[in-house]
């Protein structure tokens, strides 16, 4: 039984938060301060993620083996 009661942005519509959500998308690209990737950017985050994933990967083979 969930007795959670939603409260907040939980209780709004999916359309009034899409349009909170816009604007302040919107306000933050006009003040300069929103992050854009490049490609260049996007790649070298890209590759970051994959070493990171492939060194866990390693990590829990050689975990599993040694038990």
């Amino acid at each position: 039984m969930d007795d959670t009661k939603k409260t907040g942005f939980a209780t709004m519509e999916r359309g009034a938060l899409e349009e909170i959500s816009r604007k302040g998308g919107h306000a933050v690209h006009a003040a300069g301060k929103a992050y854009c990737f490049t490609k260049e950017k996007a790649r070298e985050a890209g590759r970051k993620g994959g070493r990171a994933l492939a060194a866990k990967r390693r990590k829990m083979a050689e975990e599993a083996g040694q038990s």
